[in-house]
């Protein structure tokens, strides 16, 4: 099904193609903050039932994204493809002269989509548009946890996580255009759509469970971003 949504939105983006003159290719890096609300409740719980003292010691930090995209340039629109790769992650750890435990968790998310946006201010060299991303959000989850004691391991398990879903993120971007090139500037919100918890194994019954807060563990990726992007237009010749 997820597939089949994916080749409707590739179609979609591409049904104006025979009237565009312009193809952008770009490159976006940015910073991205998180909220990850039900895992940082399952580090609480983690580090309150541990026996001895413990200290998270990174919970799901601002971190870079990164986005290839391509499209299509209209005079006042564009439409086309982006990707976008987001990571972050946490630790618990705890470590005296008798030994160390660590609790690592590493999340990230591959997003492929649709973009456009829509100029509604411009001058020479410049413009600032309303833009706007979707797409589909596939999430990873990866939890190790170990525990060392008088130098010898005695626990080490990793579990793999995993969850489909959807993602929106409207925003503003202003562009700087120097021939063929362009900077840009945006900054948006992304938001996270789905219903699906992170689950093990290949049932998606086997989920990640908040047994304080008695609910399913889903991927909070929601959050502002902020980014600066590197773009090239070719322009095909009448």
């Amino acid at each position: 099904m997820y597939k089949k949504i994916l080749f409707v939105l590739i179609v979609f983006s591409f049904i104006p193609v025979a009237n565009s003159q312009q193809v952008r290719f770009g490159y976006q890096i940015g910073l991205g903050t998180y909220a990850m609300n039900s895992l940082k409740n399952i580090n609480d719980q983690i580090s309150e039932s541990l026996p001895f003292d413990s200290k998270v010691v990174d919970n799901f930090p601002e971190y870079l994204y990164f986005r290839p995209s391509v499209s299509l340039e209209f005079a006042e629109y564009s439409l086309g493809l982006i990707y976008t790769f987001q990571s972050t992650g946490s630790r618990i750890s705890a470590k005296d002269f008798s030994g160390e435990f660590r609790f690592d968790t590493k999340v990230h998310s591959s997003a492929p989509g649709i973009c456009g946006d829509i100029k509604i201010l411009s001058q020479k060299n410049s413009k600032l548009c309303i833009y706007s991303i979707a797409g589909l959000l596939f999430s990873k989850l990866n939890t190790q946890e170990s525990l060392t004691l008088q130098s010898s391991q005695v626990q080490n398990q990793n579990i793999e996580f995993k969850a489909l879903n959807f993602f929106l993120e409207p925003g503003l971007s202003y562009y700087y255009s120097i021939g063929s090139f362009s900077l840009s500037l945006n900054t948006g919100l992304f938001i996270t759509i789905g219903s699906q918890a992170f689950y093990s194994g290949n049932s998606n019954k086997n989920t990640l469970h908040d047994n304080k807060n008695q609910q399913d563990v889903k991927p909070d990726w929601n959050g502002i971003r902020a980014g600066f992007s590197i773009l090239y237009t070719i322009r095909s010749k009448q």
